[in-house]
C-alpha cells in the first residue's frame, strides 16, 4: 500500500507507532511526541552548499511525498543532489526517526534545527528543563532536575551549529549540522526519550543499528492487519482506497501509555505552541463509536483491548469518563481535573452500546460473564438522572450534542436519550441470550419508557420531523439539525415518522454536496462555528446510515461519496475532524486525524451501502446490499460470522445478478439475503433469499424494473454554494418519471429494462453501457426530467 503527491501547503505528515508520534504540516516543521511527553518542535531540514554558498530550506527542492503504512517518504531534487526523507516511528518504541539517503554531485553541509519542549501533554507539565550539547553522542541532552524526563536529538557525526545556551529555551532554534561527502551516503536523526532518565533514554539509541529490520516489521505488521481484517474491492477506488487506509488510519489511535496502558485515543494533531496534540488522549465516547466500524472489519481484540481499558476507569457512580489525559498518573486527574473526566451525559450510553455491539458481533458470554456488574451498574447510573419521563435529564447528567452555544444545557435531547435507548436494546439481546429474565424485564420496561417518550417530546407533526433537544421551558429546539440520525441509524424509532424525518432534513439547507451541516441555515448558522454551522464526518456517518436505513439509498451513498472525496482531496490518508459549511474546504484550526471522522463512514458504508450484520450467538449473516446500480462487481473478503469466514461476490450481466457465497471454514451459518429493489418495478428470484451455507452457494435474480444513481463530477475543494441533487419520482401504471433539481455537474445512471422507451428534457445525451444500463451528464444542467414509459 501507498499513496504518491505532490505537495501543497497543509498538506497534514505523520509516522505514529503505539508509543511515538513524529506529525507536522508541510513545511512547518516536525513534531515529536513519546506519549505523554512532546519532546521537540518545529525540526526542519536546511542544506548549505559550499560550491555555491548557497543555504537553503529543504522543502524548496520537495518532488513528491508517498504514504505508507510504516513511513512516510518525502524526495527531493537539486541539480547538485538527489535526497530521501523517510519519517519513521517504529511499532512499540518511544522515538522516531528521520533517515536521509543521498546522492550528491558535491560535498553538502545538513543543517538541523528545532525547538527543545520536553513537556507532558495537556494539562500536565513539568519545570526546570534544559537542553545541552553532548559531543559523545553527537546531540542534545534534554533533561530536568529530578532526571524523570530526557530525550536526546542527534545523528551520528554531527556538530553543534547552536548559540543556544543550556538554558536558553527561547524561540530561537537549537541547531547542529552534518558533513554530508560528495557520492552515496545515509544518515540518521534520532529523537529519542519519554519519561524516563537520562541513562535509560541513551540505551534507546542501540535501535539506531537495525531500523531496516524495524522498518520492515513496521510494514509486515501492517500488511497483515490489512489482509486479516475485512477486505472490500468495488469499481469505486476511492472507496477501495478509504476503506484500506481507513482501516490502518483507526489501528494507528491505539496506543501506549507507560502509565495507562493500551487505549483507543481520539486523534491526533500538532499542538502548535501548546501540549495538546489534536485529541491524542483518551475519549470513552469517541472509542465506543469508533469501535461500532472496528468491530465490522473484525478487528475485536482492539475493541475488547478499548472496553477494559475504560472499564478501569469507571467510577463508583458507574459512570465511564468521558476523557482521561495521558498525563494522568502525572497528575491527579480525576480529583483536580474532574470537570473534564465526567463532562458529557452520553460518553456511558455510547459505552454500553460498544459493549453490547462487541458481544452480539463476537458472541463472547466470558466478557459479559466478568464484566456484568459493571455494565448494570453503568446502566443503573442513569436511574439518578432520568425523570418520570425515562428520558435523560441532559443539564444534570451533562453535555450532550452540542457543547457550545446558549443552546448546550437543554433539559432532554433525542441524541442523548437516543444513544440510551439504541443501548438498551441491544443489551436487550444480549441479556436475553445469556439467559436473564430479571435485567431484561428491567431494560424492558426502561426501552418502553424512553421510547413513548421520544415519540411524544421530539416529535412535531406539522413539520414532518424529529429535533434535537426540549429546553427548561418544554420548548422543542425549532432548527432543523442532523442530530436525530442518530437513534434512526439504529432503527430504534418509528419507522414512518424516522423515514419522513429523513426526507425533511435530507432536502432542506442543512445538506451540502460535501455532506450535512450541524445545523439548517438560520441565525444561529456560522459555517465554521464547531456545533452550529460546520461539516463533521462523525455526523455524517450516521446520517448515511440513517438515509439507508430509511429507504434514502441515493442520498446514502451521496453522503459516503462526499467523505471519500474529502479523503481523497486531503491526500494525507487520515481525515479532518471539521470542515465548512460554506466552503468544501477543512477548518484550519481542525485536528487532521480524527478517528470518528473515519470510523462511523467505514460504519456507514458496511453496514449501509454493504448492509452486512452479524449475529455471532445465533451465527446468523444479514446481507442487505444497497451498492450503486451502476456497479457490475463487488467482492467481500474476511466477513466473519462466529467461527465462520465468509467471502461474497457479486457479479451483474444485464439484467441478471448473482452473488456467489463461499464459507471457507465450512462450518455452518444462516444467510438470510435483502435484495434491493428497483425504484420502479420488480426482482424475479431464481433461488431462495434465506439459506444455509455450509460450503460454496450462489444466490441469483433477474431485475425487472427501473432504478438509478446518481455522483457529482466537481466535489474539490473550494467548491461553494453547490446546492445537493433532488430527484423526486412520479409513478404511474405504465411510467415513471424522474424530476430531477440541482443536478448541474452530475453524471445520473439508470437501469432500465426492455420495453421502456426513454426520454430527457431538456434533450440530453444518453450513453448506453450495456443492454440495460445508461448513463447521462448533466453540465451546465441544473434542472431535469427523464421519463420512463412503457411501449
Amino acid at each position: 500500500m501507498k499513496k504518491t503527491f505532490k505537495t501543497r501547503q497543509r498538506l497534514y505528515l505523520e509516522s505514529m507507532g503505539k508509543r511515538s508520534c513524529m506529525m507536522g504540516f508541510f513545511g512547518q516543521g516536525w513534531e515529536v511526541w513519546s506519549w505523554p511527553v512532546k519532546l521537540i518542535a518545529n525540526l526542519k531540514t536546511s542544506v548549505w552548499i559550499p560550491k555555491t554558498m548557497d543555504t537553503h530550506d529543504l522543502t524548496l527542492f520537495t518532488n513528491d511525498i508517498v504514504f505508507r503504512p510504516e513511513i512516510v517518504k518525502i524526495s527531493y531534487a537539486h541539480p547538485l543532489f538527489e535526497l530521501e526523507e523517510r519519517a519513521f516511528a517504529p511499532i512499540n518504541f518511544p522515538g522516531c526517526f528521520l533517515i536521509y539517503d543521498v546522492n550528491a554531485s558535491t560535498d553538502l553541509e545538513m543543517i538541523f534545527s528545532f525547538k527543545p519542549e520536553l513537556n507532558l501533554m495537556w494539562p500536565g507539565s513539568i519545570g526546570g528543563q534544559y537542553c545541552h550539547w553532548s559531543d559523545s553522542l553527537n546531540g542534545f541532552l534534554i533533561s530536568e532536575p529530578t532526571d524523570s524526563f530526557s530525550a536526546i536529538v542527534r545523528s551520528v557525526g554531527a556538530i553543534k551549529y547552536s548559540k543556544e545556551g543550556d538554558h536558553a529555551f527561547s524561540d530561537n532554534p537549537h541547531t547542529f549540522k552534518l558533513h554530508v561527502s560528495r557520492g552515496v551516503n545515509r544518515f540518521v536523526v534520532s529523537i529519542v526519550g519519554g519519561a524516563m532518565g537520562k541513562k535509560a533514554c541513551q540505551e534507546l539509541l542501540k535501535i539506531e543499528e537495525g531500523l531496516d529490520q524495524e522498518i520492515e516489521k513496521a510494514n509486515e505488521h501492517y500488511r497483515n492487519y490489512s489482509s486479516s481484517t475485512l477486505r472490500i474491492e468495488t469499481p469505486d477506488e476511492e472507496l477501495n482506497e478509504f476503506f484500506e487506509w481507513g482501516k490502518l488510519s483507526m489501528l494507528k489511535g491505539l496506543i501506549e501509555n507507560p502509565n495507562l496502558g493500551e487505549g483507543l485515543i481520539a486523534g491526533v494533531g500538532p499542538s502548535g505552541k501548546s501540549t495538546r496534540a489534536g485529541f491524542a488522549w483518551f475519549f470513552a465516547g469517541d472509542a465506543s463509536i469508533n469501535s461500532l466500524s472496528i468491530c465490522g472489519f473484525n478487528d475485536v481484540e482492539t475493541v475488547k483491548k478499548s472496553l477494559a481499558f475504560y472499564f478501569s476507569f469507571q467510577n463508583e457512580e458507574g459512570r465511564i469518563p468521558h476523557e482521561i489525559s495521558q498525563s494522568h498518573g502525572f497528575i491527579d486527574w480525576f480529583n483536580k481535573y474532574k470537570g473534564f473526566a465526567f463532562l458529557h451525559a452520553d460518553t456511558t450510553a455510547w459505552f454500553l452500546l460498544a459493549c453490547a455491539n462487541y458481544v452480539l458481533h463476537t458472541g463472547d458470554t466470558k466478557f459479559v460473564e466478568e464484566y456484568r456488574e459493571k455494565i448494570l451498574k453503568a446502566l443503573r447510573f442513569y436511574d439518578s438522572l432520568c425523570d418520570e419521563t425515562g428520558l435523560i435529564v441532559n443539564y444534570r447528567a451533562g453535555l450532550g450534542a452540542l457543547e457550545i452555544s446558549d443552546f448546550r444545557r437543554s433539559k432532554y435531547e433525542i441524541y442523548t436519550s437516543g444513544i440510551y435507548l439504541a443501548a438498551m436494546k441491544k443489551l436487550e439481546r444480549v441479556f436475553e441470550r445469556m439467559g436473564e429474565e430479571e435485567v431484561c424485564r428491567e431494560l424492558r420496561e426502561k426501552i418502553e419508557k424512553v421510547e413513548t417518550s421520544i415519540e411524544r417530546f421530539f416529535w412535531d407533526e406539522v413539520k414532518g420531523s424529529y429535533f434535537l433537544s426540549i429546553n427548561a421551558s418544554d420548548q422543542l429546539f425549532p432548527y432543523l439539525t442532523p442530530w436525530p440520525a442518530f437513534p434512526i441509524s439504529f432503527g430504534v424509532l418509528d419507522p414512518d415518522r424516522s423515514k419522513r424525518s429523513m426526507r425533511k432534513m435530507l432536502r432542506s439547507d442543512v445538506i451540502t454536496r460535501w455532506g450535512a451541516r450541524s445545523i439548517e441555515v438560520c441565525e444561529h448558522y456560522d459555517p465554521i462555528n464547531y456545533n452550529l454551522g460546520s461539516v463533521w464526518y462523525f455526523i455524517n456517518g450516521f446520517v448515511a446510515k440513517a438515509a439507508y436505513e430509511t429507504d434514502h439509498i441515493l442520498e446514502g451513498w451521496q453522503i459516503v461519496k462526499a467523505a471519500l472525496r474529502a479523503f481523497s482531496e486531503e491526500n494525507s490518508t487520515h481525515l479532518s475532524e471539521l470542515f465548512s459549511g460554506d466552503v468544501f474546504a477543512p477548518i484550519i484550526t481542525a485536528v487532521p486525524h480524527q478517528l470518528f471522522s473515519v470510523g462511523p463512514i467505514l460504519w456507514s458504508v458496511m453496514e449501509g451501502t454493504f448492509g452486512l450484520e452479524v449475529d455471532a450467538f445465533e451465527k446468523i449473516l444479514c446481507f442487505r446490499p444497497r451498492v450503486p446500480i451502476h456497479w457490475e462487481r463487488f467482492v467481500i473478503d474476511n466477513v466473519k460470522v462466529a467461527d465462520s469466514t465468509v467471502r461474497i461476490e457479486f457479479v451483474r450481466k444485464g439484467k441478471s445478478f448473482e452473488y456467489r457465497f463461499k464459507n471457507l471454514s465450512r462450518k455452518p451459518i444462516k444467510v438470510t439475503f435483502e435484495p434491493k429493489k428497483p425504484r420502479f418495478g420488480e426482482i424475479v428470484a431464481e433461488t431462495p433469499f434465506e439459506f444455509v451455507l455450509e460450503d460454496e452457494f450462489s444466490v441469483r435474480y433477474n431485475l425487472q424494473g427501473i432504478d438509478y444513481a446518481l455522483e457529482y463530477t466537481n466535489l474539490r475543494f473550494g467548491l461553494s454554494n453547490a446546492k445537493p441533487a433532488i430527484l423526486s419520482e412520479i409513478k404511474s401504471e405504465n411510467s415513471f418519471q424522474l424530476e430531477c433539481e440541482n443536478v448541474n455537474d452530475s453524471v445520473i445512471y439508470f437501469f432500465c429494462p426492455e420495453g421502456f422507451a426513454v426520454r430527457t428534457e431538456p434533450d440530453l445525451t444518453v450513453s448506453r453501457l450495456d443492454d440495460f444500463l445508461y448513463r447521462v451528464e448533466t453540465t451546465g444542467t441544473k434542472n431535469l426530467k427523464i421519463t420512463f414509459r412503457k411501449i
